[in-house]
């Protein structure tokens, strides 16, 4: 079984599944699974006076990759994708299941939202063979006027990680929100998953 293949990518991208999935079915025929999760970011704190707006922290990040029974075909992972929001911290992402006769749980918790006070944080994970906190955010400064200038949202924790879905510099999946003048949300996160 294949999954969409991106032009010019030299591996199987998979499947992608966002925000308002609760399933996914695992398909016959095949032997193994790759699963990237990434949960989502934390919103940024906006305030106009003085301009110091903080900026949310990125999403934490796992990756996972088991053999598959003929026994688990078409059973499912239940999983939850975190969505960004703004004024909240990032939604968490979790995978859970049965996979090669054993119990799978994984955990990505999103970053935290920033706040008048600080920078948000990013989000820790567990239950992956690989397990990568998201970056803080970076723009908070505590002597008015403050930051004239926006400032960095944390990294998803997934960023740069080999064969994770990639975005842009700027509102990458699973990134916390810019430093601004709003409270802007987080981006969201998701769970790529590769048959083979």
């Amino acid at each position: 079984m294949t999954g969409v293949v991106i032009t010019g990518q030299p591996f199987n991208m998979g499947d992608l599944y966002l925000a308002g999935t609760t399933s996914i079915t695992i398909p016959n025929g095949v032997a193994s699974v790759q699963i990237w999760a990434q949960a989502a970011g934390g919103a940024a704190f906006g305030r106009l006076s003085p301009v110091d707006g903080s900026a949310g922290g990125g999403g934490g990040f796992a990756y996972l990759t088991r053999a598959v029974l003929a026994g688990e075909w078409g059973t499912t992972l239940t999983v939850a994708i975190g969505s960004g929001s703004a004024s909240n911290n990032g939604g968490n992402t979790t995978v859970s299941g049965t996979l090669n006769g054993s119990a799978v749980s994984v955990t990505c918790n999103g970053g935290t939202k920033g706040t008048s006070l600080a920078d948000g944080t990013g989000g820790t994970a567990s239950g992956g063979d690989t397990n990568i906190t998201g970056g803080d955010g970076s723009g908070y400064v505590s002597t008015p006027p403050g930051e004239e200038a926006p400032g960095t949202p944390g990294r998803a924790g997934g960023f740069g990680f080999s064969g994770a879905l990639m975005g842009s510099n700027l509102g990458a999946p699973g990134d916390g929100a810019l430093a601004s003048q709003s409270s802007d949300p987080g981006f969201g996160g998701y769970i790529q998953v590769v048959w083979s």
